[in-house]
């Protein structure tokens, strides 16, 4: 490699890179860049959230983003079929925040079955295309579960006592906190890590926030 220092979230990810380099002198952790920035982002309460999207997060709430399957368009619409029928189910205890996928092929198998969702469900069933950096955490914050294939899910929900469901394999491989529960696309399964989570609060951390990332970079930079 021809960098000379290297920045790592992990120590996990030092030690691959200390299998590589067979030197892990100018290999230094600092953790996820992204987790400095959330201490900057001022929040909205509950009040300011609801009057800006008309969604009261008092009730119990399920935060959903799911992005499409890097595999064939069968199979995604067949994950797409499981997840409407546990989202259905959970339309009965929770009210259900979904993050719109984009609008290519795959990405439409979950939109036309989240907009049939929301149909029939109008009034538990909340749609949202881009909510944007500070609605997006604000919801994060006062959501009971969060439930998708996102990598915030991995990097910033533990951040906010988050449990997350993680579904499928868009994220396989990624080192997670302990608040995470990774399942198939299964509405059983789903379903069971639902009612596993319950009303228990997350008392863990975020493994990936180490403290002002940037600032050791800096330091060691200048150090040089």
């Amino acid at each position: 490699m021809a960098s000379k220092l290297h920045f790592v979230s992990l120590p996990q990810f030092k030690d691959r890179l200390n299998g590589i380099l067979g030197d892990s002198d100018n290999i230094h952790i600092i953790g996820a860049l992204s987790l400095d920035n959330l201490k900057d982002i001022k929040l909205l309460n509950k009040q300011e959230f609801n009057l800006k999207w008309g969604i009261n997060l008092d009730k119990p709430t399920v935060l959903i983003t799911v992005h499409p399957e890097t595999v064939t368009s069968e199979i995604n619409k067949l994950y797409a079929e499981e997840l409407i029928i546990a989202l259905t189910k959970l339309s009965m205890q929770y009210q259900l925040v979904i993050t719109m996928p984009n609008a290519d092929t795959l990405g439409s198998l979950y939109r036309d079955k989240f907009e049939i969702l929301k149909t029939a469900h109008p009034e538990q069933v909340f749609l949202i295309e881009n909510f944007g950096t500070q609605s997006y955490f604000t919801a994060m914050k006062y959501s009971d579960i969060m439930l998708g294939n996102t990598s915030s899910g991995i990097t910033e929900a533990a951040s906010f006592n988050k449990y997350v469901i993680n579904v499928g394999d868009r994220q396989k491989g990624r080192i997670a906190s302990e608040n995470v529960i990774h399942t198939q696309f299964s509405k059983e399964a789903i379903l069971k890590a639902v009612k596993k989570i319950g009303n228990k609060e997350f008392k863990g951390q975020n493994i990936y926030y180490h403290g002002n990332a940037s600032e050791k970079i800096v330091q060691i930079i200048e150090k040089l």
